[in-house]
């Protein structure tokens, strides 16, 4: 029987075998993998719980799907990490609520970009990963230029020359 080429994977298959998604065990590693991809225009920060194992595993697979889009690998950076080894991380950002997906400005990882997820959503994700990424792409919004004060011309009393 001949085997399709691009069609669906088969039934019961819940791993993407090709992802760009980093497994994140320790801090260490995880400041080493933010290194390495400073030239990412964003982090994608997913963290999972295994106390949720059913929607962290449904959107486990979403994000690895993502971390392969063509409109997303070359631009975004993911990490994935277990919330349990993370809990100071968690508390930083204040995550209550899991699967949780957090879009950070790599210049500065304590500003979060756009829409934090939570829950199973997976076209949130995928728009909140998209609307960061064209917030960070847009070109930064020019102040205007503070109102001049207009100077009032003397009149040296010509006015009152006859």
């Amino acid at each position: 029987m001949a085997m399709m080429v691009g069609g669906p994977p088969p039934a019961g298959n819940d791993t993407i075998e090709s992802h760009n998604v980093l497994p994140i065990g320790t801090a260490q590693e995880l400041q080493a993998r933010k290194n390495d991809n400073r030239n990412k225009e964003l982090f994608v920060y997913g963290f999972t719980s295994k106390d949720y194992q059913q929607p962290s595993r449904i959107m486990s697979r979403e994000f690895r799907k993502l971390s392969v889009d063509t409109k997303f690998k070359d631009a975004a950076a993911f990490f994935e990490m277990d919330v349990d080894n993370f809990q100071d991380l968690a508390q930083q950002y204040k995550l209550d609520v899991y699967p949780a997906f957090l879009l950070l400005n790599p210049k500065d990882t304590d500003k979060e970009v756009g829409a934090r997820v939570t829950g199973i959503d997976p076209w949130k994700l995928r728009s909140s990963i998209q609307d960061a990424l064209n917030q960070l792409r847009a070109p930064p919004v020019r102040q205007p230029d503070p109102p001049r004060r207009r100077r009032r011309r003397r009149s040296y009393g010509m006015h009152l020359v006859r």
